[in-house]
């Protein structure tokens, strides 16, 4: 019985063996896949983030970007924001979301009547005339944080923001920020008085559904 034993146990470490092998190979096999295409995508990404850099770094802004929609089609982009969010989470409620921001229109008009002042100072060729503005998202810290956007001047030169607030993502070299941050600041000196705020900046507008009021 003994003599049986020993070859028996052999085979039955050299099965074994070969199944935890042929494991293996198997697990090998399906890390080199994921590896590849983890290097592929990554390196799509680069691609494309290149792609759009490259992009910013050339492209002006027109002041007449955008376009009036129909409310018919405003109601149905609010009905697909909120599929989405459902997408993602089957428990989201809109009652509980804020997809919406007020800004009081004469907040507004004083923004752009400043803006209409400082483009007079910096003429119709020149690289620092704002010629939009661009919304961000962001929060506001406190007892009860809460999603909110601002508004924030583009020049015509690539794109840039006034001020560099988007450190994450700069579209172009320092000097450039420094030569508009100064231009503004040159702009405020020379023409403050005239202005409704000296900051370009437009936030702390109320966000919706419940914060409305």
């Amino acid at each position: 019985m003994k003599k049986l034993f020993l070859p028996l146990l052999c085979i039955l470490i050299m099965v074994s063996s070969c199944v935890q092998k042929s494991k293996y190979d198997e697990l090998s096999k399906k890390y080199e896949e994921l590896k590849t295409s983890m290097q592929k995508s990554t390196s799509q990404l680069y691609v494309q983030n290149s792609f759009v850099d490259s992009l910013c770094q050339t492209r002006d802004i027109d002041p007449n970007v955008g376009s009036r929609i129909p409310w018919q089609l405003a109601k149905d982009k609010l009905a697909e924001y909120k599929k989405k969010m459902r997408e993602l989470d089957p428990n989201y409620d809109p009652k509980n979301d804020i997809y919406g921001y007020t800004i009081g229109l004469k907040t507004i008009k004083d923004l752009m009547d400043d803006i209409e002042i400082y483009n007079i100072f910096y003429g119709e060729n020149d690289p620092r005339r704002i010629t939009g503005l661009r919304v961000y998202k962001a929060w506001t810290m406190g007892k009860d944080p809460y999603q909110e956007v601002f508004l924030i001047p583009v020049v015509k030169n690539k794109g840039l923001n006034i001020y560099n607030v988007d450190p994450d993502y700069t579209k172009s070299s320092d000097s450039d920020y420094d030569e508009l941050e100064m231009g503004w600041n040159q702009f405020v000196s020379e023409k403050g008085a005239e202005l409704t705020s000296i900051d370009p900046i437009l936030n702390t507008s109320k966000p919706c559904p419940n914060l409305c009021d």
